[in-house]
């Protein structure tokens, strides 16, 4: 399985953009680097240290997806690039002036946005974690 990853402070940031610089119906998907779940796994196990450690693979829970989905097919159709780190996704129903204030941004190029794609190294993972302070 794969998921986005990002540090609190990458989701803070995040937050901070969409309140300040949306227009009001939009929203801003941050472009994060993806990971292996079980690369992850493998990274903490390493940081730990132990020798004794067993990894069971339990498969797919009902519900759970293999890879994380952040814009549709559907919605990529009425996204927009923001800028090198946002997506905007403009919503389908009218809202006064939203497309005339993104009017001059380049659609996206892509079918959708989701985990299967550049996926980082175990080494970046451990950066991330240790720049978020988790390590």
């Amino acid at each position: 399985m794969t998921r986005f990853f990002l540090t609190v402070h990458d989701a803070i940031q995040l937050v901070f953009k969409a309140t300040y610089e949306s227009f009001g119906g939009e929203i801003f998907v941050m472009k994060m680097p993806t990971i292996k779940i079980t690369d992850l796994a493998d990274v903490l196990i390493e940081e730990l240290n132990e020798k004794d450690v067993t990894r069971t693979i339990l498969g797919i829970r009902p519900g759970e997806k293999v890879h994380e989905l952040l814009l549709s097919k559907y919605e990529s159709t009425t996204t927009v690039v923001y800028d090198e780190e946002y997506f905007v996704i403009l919503p389908s129903i009218h809202i006064k002036g939203l497309k005339e204030h993104y009017a001059s941004y380049k659609p996206v190029d892509l079918e959708d946005y989701n985990s299967s794609t550049e996926l980082i190294s175990k080494k970046e993972i451990r950066e991330m974690l240790m720049k978020g302070g988790l390590l």
